[in-house]
């Protein structure tokens, strides 16, 4: 569960990254700044699980390792790293997924572009 939580946040926070990068890359008319909203956006999302993995082994080595001893900690180890690699999944395809309904529900600002609904 904590896995999901930490994926699920970080996701979030990226998304905001992204919409904030989005606004703030001026309009240009060689149309170079819809490269770098995709980049960005594109870039972020492949930052996405690596974030996840770093905060949650900060989480899981700094504060869990305090209050449970090593034998416990390394019997658990499957199970953290099983769910772990399910929450990574989801907060991947959320990611991606909450990117899209953003493009094509502001089609017709900065963000539509991410998807290529700007241009239709």
């Amino acid at each position: 569960m904590l896995a999901y939580l930490i994926t699920m946040s970080s996701t979030l926070v990226l998304l905001l990254i992204a919409w904030v990068i989005a606004m703030s890359i001026p309009f240009k008319p060689s149309g170079y700044d819809y490269k770098q909203r995709k980049f960005w956006f594109i870039a972020l999302g492949v930052l996405n699980p690596i974030m996840c993995i770093l905060v949650g082994a900060l989480f899981y080595l700094v504060i869990l390792t305090r209050n449970i001893d090593k034998g416990q900690l390394i019997n658990n180890n499957g199970n953290l790293s099983d769910n772990s690699i399910i929450a990574l999944l989801c907060g991947t395809l959320l990611y991606f997924l909450l990117g899209y309904l953003l493009s094509s529900t502001f089609r017709q600002t900065r963000l539509g572009i991410w998807f290529n609904f700007k241009n239709k």
